[in-house]
């Protein structure tokens, strides 16, 4: 039986034995315990019963955790463990067409996007699931780096440095919506970092818009956070 804290047996020192094998491994481990305890606490509110975040610095990742058991919004899916390794399928249009997608969690036709909506533009692709190419929780922030190279394909969302949810930092990449699951891709040029987050069932209150930046929910506040924590620290 599955339980929140089981789920992350064996991943929860994910963070630091990746970030081991690079030098200034000591300056993200207080950040990196920061940023799983907020994930943690997330999840424990019950604002949403899933969430995850993965952190990439040239083209490593340095921080991956997730915390619970995903599941649709209305109930439609069994519930899942949320781990790094969860499979995805990214929609084959192009090798910059970044759109995730996992029935188990949106339910939305054959290839329920997780990721985004999508009639919005190339980052967020409703597709056949024979169409696709498959993918994981991890690969989201490597398909940001690809994507986030060409800025101007069609649903791409920009924050220069002044007006970044991170603030200082320039971040290329989406942002999307579908049935109670928030997820989030973006490339950080400036640092040669990526990051990618996830939520999913989340509730009424979770989807309350954040007083600290538009783009924000309060259930993504948190996720937010533990990201500018951690690239403060690369």
């Amino acid at each position: 039986m599955f339980t929140r804290r089981a789920v992350l047996t064996g991943l929860s020192g994910l963070a630091l034995s990746a970030c081991a094998h690079r030098s200034g491994a000591d300056a993200l481990r207080i950040p990196a315990a920061s940023a799983r305890r907020r994930i943690e606490d997330l999840v424990y509110s019950a604002m949403v019963p899933a969430a995850g975040l993965v952190v990439r610095y040239r083209d490593e990742v340095v921080f991956a955790h997730t915390e619970g058991l995903a599941q649709g919004a209305a109930g439609e899916a069994d519930r899942a463990p949320f781990t790094p390794e969860t499979a995805f399928c990214a929609a084959a249009l192009s090798p910059l067409a970044a759109a995730p997608h996992d029935p188990r969690f949106a339910p939305r036709g054959p290839a329920a996007t997780l990721y985004t909506r999508e009639d919005e533009g190339l980052w967020q692709v409703q597709t056949e699931a024979g169409e696709c190419a498959g993918a994981s929780f991890l690969g989201l922030a490597s398909l940001a780096r690809a994507a986030g190279r060409t800025s101007d394909l069609p649903g791409v969302q920009t924050y220069q440095a002044d007006t970044s949810p991170i603030p200082g930092v320039k971040l290329i990449g989406h942002q999307g919506e579908a049935y109670g699951s928030y997820s989030a891709a973006f490339h950080a040029p400036d640092l040669e970092a990526e990051i990618a987050f996830a939520v999913t069932g989340t509730s009424v209150s979770g989807t309350e818009r954040s007083v600290h930046h538009p783009v924000m929910i309060k259930a993504t506040e948190p996720l937010w956070a533990a990201a500018e924590t951690l690239l403060a620290a690369l």
